[in-house]
C-alpha cells in the first residue's frame, strides 16, 4: 500500500476506495515516511502518478519564479540555484527543466548520498529521486541574504519574494527523507498556484512512458559502468553498441542497463512513446543481458 507499491504497480493502494471521483488528489508515503508519491484516478479507471520528479518540478518552478523576481529588483543576484537528478528521472521532467525553466539538471549516480553531495554545490539545491525521496538544501549564504532583505523593514515593506522564500525554507525539512514536510510543502504550493492535481501535471509535464526490469545474474560484476555515468556500459565489451542499436528501433526512446550495488541482479530502465514500446525495449535488453551473462 506504500509509495513504492503505487509507483511500481501504478495501482491504487490495497483497501483504497475504487469509486473516487476523477481527479481526486491522493498521496502515499512509504513505511517510514521518507518517500512521497501523489496520484489521481483518471478517465480510464487507472491512476496518474506525480512522483518525485513532479515534486521536484513544482518546487523548482516556485523557487525559480521568486528568484527571477528578486533579481529583477536587484536582490539575491549572487545566489546560484540548481536541480539534481539521477538517470532514473523521467525524460520529460529533464526536458521541462531545461526547455521551460532554462535549468539544466545535474545527473548523479543513483543514491541519495550522491544527490545530496551535488546539491551542496548550490545556494539552493533541489534533489529528488523518482521514488519520491528528496528535499531542498539552502546554504548559509541564502539565509544571510534573505535575512538582510528583512532587516530594518516593517513587515509590510519586506518584498513578497523574500517572505515567500523565507517561509518556504522553513516549511521544507532540509534533512532528507521527511515525506510529511514534503507533502505540506506541495499542498502549500498547490494553493499558491491555485492548481488542482491535474493542473499540476498540465502546467509542468506528463510522464514519458517508462518500464523497469530486474534480471537475476550469477555475477553482476561482469557489467561495468563508468564511474561518472551509470547510463553506459563499458563491459562486457560491445554490449553498449547492442543497447544503442535496440534503442534506435524506437522513436523518442532511451534506455540503460546497470548492475545493482547490493544484489546479484542487473537493472534495466527504458522509456519510449508508449508503455507497450517501453516494455518491448526492456524485454529486448533483457535478452542481451542473459546472453552476456551466459558467456562467463
Amino acid at each position: 500500500c506504500g509509495a513504492d507499491f503505487v509507483k511500481i504497480k501504478t495501482s491504487l493502494p490495497a483497501n483504497f476506495p475504487t469509486d473516487l471521483p476523477i481527479g481526486t488528489r491522493c498521496a502515499s508515503f512509504d513505511g517510514d515516511a521518507d518517500r512521497l508519491i501523489y496520484f489521481y484516478p483518471n478517465l480510464e479507471g487507472k491512476i496518474c502518478l506525480l512522483d518525485g520528479d513532479h515534486i521536484c518540478a513544482i518546487f523548482t518552478k516556485f523557487i525559480n519564479e521568486q528568484l527571477n523576481e528578486a533579481k529583477t529588483n536587484g536582490e539575491l543576484i549572487n545566489l546560484n540555484f540548481g536541480v539534481v537528478q539521477t538517470a532514473y528521472a523521467n525524460g520529460n521532467s529533464t526536458r521541462y527543466f531545461s526547455e521551460k525553466l532554462n535549468i539544466k539538471p545535474l545527473v548523479t549516480k543513483t543514491g541519495t548520498k550522491h544527490l545530496e553531495e551535488a546539491a551542496l554545490n548550490f545556494d539552493i539545491g533541489i534533489y529528488f529521486e523518482a521514488n519520491g525521496h528528496g528535499t531542498v538544501y539552502f546554504s548559509d549564504k541564502f539565509y544571510k541574504l534573505t535575512k538582510e532583505g528583512e532587516n530594518g523593514k516593517e513587515k509590510e515593506e519586506i518584498p513578497r519574494y523574500i517572505k515567500l522564500l523565507s517561509f518556504f525554507s522553513k516549511l521544507v525539512n532540509e534533512v532528507d527523507g521527511d515525506a510529511i514536510a514534503d507533502l505540506l510543502t506541495v499542498e502549500f504550493l498547490l494553493r499558491y498556484f491555485n492548481w488542482t492535481i491535474q493542473d499540476w501535471e498540465k502546467n509542468t509535464y506528463s510522464n514519458c512512458p517508462s518500464f523497469q526490469l530486474k534480471v537475476p545474474v550469477s555475477n553482476r560484476n561482469l557489467f561495468v559502468t563508468p564511474e561518472d555515468n551509470e547510463t553506459k556500459l563499458l563491459q562486457p565489451i560491445g554490449i553498449q553498441n547492442k543497447i544503442d542499436e535496440c534503442v534506435s528501433k524506437f522513436l523518442n526512446a532511451r534506455a540503460f542497463i546497470r548492475p545493482s550495488g547490493t544484489e546479484q541482479i542487473v537493472r534495466i530502465y527504458s522509456e519510449a512513446n508508449s508503455l507497450e514500446e517501453a516494455k518491448q525495449l526492456a524485454n529486448e535488453l533483457e535478452k542481451i543481458v542473459k546472453v552476456e551473462a551466459l558467456k562467463e
